[in-house]
């Protein structure tokens, strides 16, 4: 991804989407295996608040990517 970036490639943007979506989609796949699993050893143990942190920041870092990467599209052509 970083090599595709840096040569202005034109796939580079939508693989660092891509891997934004992943680190999303693992983040929620983590809170519900943590749920699932310590729920039936312990109802009182809660996920940090650094997880929840992490999956806005994701979030906020894929909406304004997208809106980066639409505005210079015209760079990312070789």
């Amino acid at each position: 991804t970083r090599f595709m970036l840096s040569g202005y490639k034109k796939c580079g943007p939508s693989m660092y989407i891509g891997l934004l979506i992943a680190n999303i989609v693992i983040g929620f796949i983590y809170i519900a295996a943590f749920y699932f699993i310590v729920s039936s050893v312990s109802p009182d143990v809660s996920i940090s608040g650094d997880t929840f942190i992490t999956l806005v920041t994701n979030l906020t870092l894929l909406v304004l990517n997208i809106i980066y990467f639409k505005k210079r599209k015209h760079l990312f052509v070789n």
